[in-house]
Formats: structure tokens, C-alpha cells, sequence
């Protein structure tokens, strides 16, 4: 904790704050990574399917994608028609994404089954390659060119990506699907990002979060940060616009119903606690429908 109120500190000197949100802007998501990103979202199909839920993903939305569009790329390739970038910062690098696009494109091709990784919550039975919840080889050879001309163009009047600039105040863009890993834990107002997303979102449709509900490292214990006291929790943040919103499951839940949302699919991630030697709230996959 005390290592954590230091990095807090020291937000608040001149121009550390505007440092270190330049270096968030270069920071990779996991889903940089070609294989983090195809098993996250061909996961995502499994998972929807092994429940039974009949989803359109015919025009998707993923908020904080983390300078990748590697889970856009999948989602083209597996039959998705539309991509929304839901970004807090514009830091797509086009000579990185072309690679992640090689790389991606490849996995397809080779018809690699999916990796489990502890860091995504999003359980599976089957973690075979799902040739029947993906297009076939031609006509993912047609879209990677596309894309590829896409990504050199800067997404100029894509018909397949969009980059949406301050999506929370824009006018509704009609989605089916809306989807993150590894964000709603870390939005400074996770009430105003559920209340934009409804508004995206076309009736009988879905939003799919993977939250991450542990300390992150601040403390010990998986939920320690929860108990840090107003004050001392102020000075950990500092200056920095994203940390975490120490909301809990339960608190995200009640939110998300207060919102209009009807949840579908609600399973919390516990862990052993080797500080408390007691469960703990560790992550959540929450599904809902509007």
C-alpha cells in the first residue's frame, strides 16, 4: 500500500500526470498479443453458444481495446459485418496492426484450437477451432485484403472498422453487440459507460463484459483495495484519469439493472485468498440483454 500511495504522490508534481498518460497512450492490451485476442473472441462465440443465447454480433462494439484491433480483426474473419472502436485514446499504430493482422490471419488459416488463459474469465467446454461459428477460408482470404488496405488508409470510409470518436455522447449507432475484457473495473464512472451503452444498443441485444474485480497489486489481498479508507485512496489515484473504481460485483449488478439492462448470464470469479485464507471476489463475466 505504501508503494502504491508513492505512485500516487507522485502524479501530482508538474507534469508527471501528463507523462504518464502519454505512456498509457504506447501501452499495449493483452489483446496485442494474436493468439490473447483470437482465443478471446472465438471464446466469446463458444461461450455464447454452450448458453444458448441466439446473439447478432452483426455489428459489434468493444470499448477500450487498448491501441489493438486485434479482436476487431477476429470478429471480421469469424463473420461479424461491422466493427465500432469504443477507445478512450486514439493510439493505433498501423504498421503494428498490419503485423497483428499477419499474425491473426494465420491462426484462422492454420484452424488453431483455443488457448485457455487464466486472464480471461470467459469459460468454455470446447476448445476446439469452431469451424461452424467462422466464414470459410475464401471468403476470409477476400476480407484480409480488405482489411489490410483498411488499416494502411486509416480506416477512411471502412465498411467493415470505425473508429468512434467520444462514443459516450454520440448518437446511438444502432449495435447489437457490446463487449469488453478488462475495463469496466478501471472507468471512472461505470454507471455513465452502461447508461451509452444501452443507448448503442438496438432492442434484444447484448453486452458481454470480462471484469477483472482484484486489487491489481495495490494490496496483498485480492480485495484489500476495497477496504482502503477514502483519504488514503485519493492520494493512490493522484492525478492519473484511470485506476480503478473499486466497484464490487454486486455494486456493477444493481447498476446495470438500474440502467434497463435484464441480466442474462451472471458468474463471479472466486479465488483462494492466501492473505485472509478465504475466497474472494477475483473477476466476473456479465451478460445482459436490452
Amino acid at each position: 500500500m505504501l508503494k502504491a500511495i508513492g505512485k500516487g504522490l507522485i502524479t501530482f508534481l508538474p507534469g508527471v500526470a501528463e507523462l504518464l498518460d502519454n505512456r498509457k497512450k504506447k501501452s499495449r492490451h493483452s489483446s496485442s498479443n494474436a493468439e490473447f485476442a483470437y482465443s478471446l473472441w472465438l471464446s466469446v462465440l463458444v461461450f455464447l453458444k454452450e448458453n444458448n443465447i441466439e446473439a447478432n454480433l452483426n455489428r459489434i462494439g468493444e470499448i477500450g481495446n487498448g491501441g489493438s484491433l486485434g479482436v476487431a480483426f477476429c470478429a471480421i474473419l469469424a463473420g461479424s459485418q461491422r466493427y465500432y472502436d469504443l477507445e478512450f485514446y486514439d493510439n493505433i499504430n498501423v504498421s503494428e496492426q498490419l503485423r497483428l493482422l499477419e499474425k491473426i490471419a494465420l491462426l484462422f488459416q492454420n484452424k488453431t484450437p483455443i488457448r485457455k488463459y487464466d486472464s480471461i474469465n470467459i469459460k468454455i467446454k470446447n476448445y476446439d477451432f469452431p469451424v461452424d461459428y467462422v466464414l470459410p477460408d475464401r471468403e476470409q482470404t477476400i476480407l484480409i485484403e480488405q482489411l489490410r488496405r483498411d488499416i494502411v488508409q486509416g480506416f477512411t470510409n471502412s465498411r467493415l472498422i470505425r473508429i468512434i470518436d467520444n462514443w459516450e455522447s454520440a448518437p446511438s449507432l444502432a449495435l447489437d453487440f457490446v463487449f469488453s475484457r478488462a475495463v469496466m473495473e478501471h472507468v471512472k464512472n461505470p454507471s455513465e459507460v452502461y447508461a451509452s451503452i444501452y443507448n448503442h444498443l438496438k432492442n434484444n441485444s447484448y453486452m458481454l463484459h470480462d471484469i477483472e474485480l482484484h486489487s491489481h497489486g495495490v494490496s496483498k489481498q485480492i480485495d484489500g483495495h476495497l477496504q482502503i479508507k477514502p483519504f488514503w485512496w485519493r492520494l493512490i489515484v493522484g492525478k492519473r484519469p484511470f485506476l480503478m473504481n473499486r466497484w464490487s460485483f454486486g455494486v456493477h449488478l444493481d447498476e446495470v439493472k438500474k440502467q434497463g439492462f435484464l441480466p442474462v448470464i451472471m458468474d463471479r470469479v472466486m479465488k483462494l485468498d492466501n492473505g485472509s485464507l478465504r475466497e474472494a471476489e477475483y473477476g466476473a463475466v456479465m451478460l445482459a440483454k436490452v
